[in-house]
C-alpha cells in the first residue's frame, strides 16, 4: 500500500501548513503584519447622467472660445483642406480638473492629435453633482476643425 503513507502524510501536516498560511495571511487581522498590510483604496465611481452636470466658466460659448485660442490648426490638415470634428471624453473629477481624455469620434485622424493637446489648457470646470454630493462625470468636448477660405 503506497498510497496510505502519502495519504497519511498529507492529512499529517496540512493543518501546519494552514496554520502557516493563516499566520502570514494579510486577509486575517488577527495575524496581520506590518509587510503584509496593504493601502486601502477606493476604485473611482465615473457617472454619465447626473441632476447637475460638470459646467465649463462661460458655459459652451466659454469653452469654445477657449478651444479656439489654444487650438494650432495642424500644418498637414491645412494644406490638404482637411476640416471636421474630433469629440474629445474626458472625466471632470470632483474638484472639476479634467482627466482621461480620450477620442470618440473622430473625422480625420491627423486632427486627433491637436484635439488632445487643446484639452489641458482648458479651465478647471464646476463639478457635476449627484443627490447633492460633487461626484466625477463623463463629459463630452466636441472640437470643431474649419478652414477659413
Amino acid at each position: 500500500m503506497r498510497i496510505f503513507p502519502s495519504i497519511f502524510f498529507c492529512f499529517l501536516f496540512l493543518p501546519f501548513f494552514a496554520e502557516a498560511q493563516k499566520e502570514d495571511s494579510c486577509n486575517n487581522p488577527e495575524y496581520a503584519t506590518m509587510k503584509c498590510i496593504e493601502p486601502e483604496f477606493e476604485e473611482p465611481v465615473y457617472y454619465m447622467g447626473v441632476e447637475k452636470n460638470a459646467a465649463y466658466p462661460g458655459g459652451y460659448h466659454g469653452l469654445q472660445k477657449d478651444i479656439e485660442e489654444n487650438m494650432v490648426y495642424p500644418e498637414d490638415a491645412k494644406k490638404n483642406g482637411i476640416q471636421g470634428i474630433v469629440v474629445v471624453e474626458i472625466v471632470v473629477d470632483k474638484e472639476g480638473q479634467i482627466t482621461k481624455p480620450k477620442i470618440i469620434l473622430s473625422h480625420a485622424h491627423v486632427l486627433d492629435s491637436a484635439a488632445l493637446e487643446v484639452i489641458p489648457h482648458l479651465k478647471p470646470f464646476t463639478p457635476g453633482e449627484r443627490h447633492g454630493e460633487k461626484v466625477n462625470v463623463y463629459y463630452l468636448v466636441p472640437i470643431y476643425f474649419k478652414l477659413d477660405k
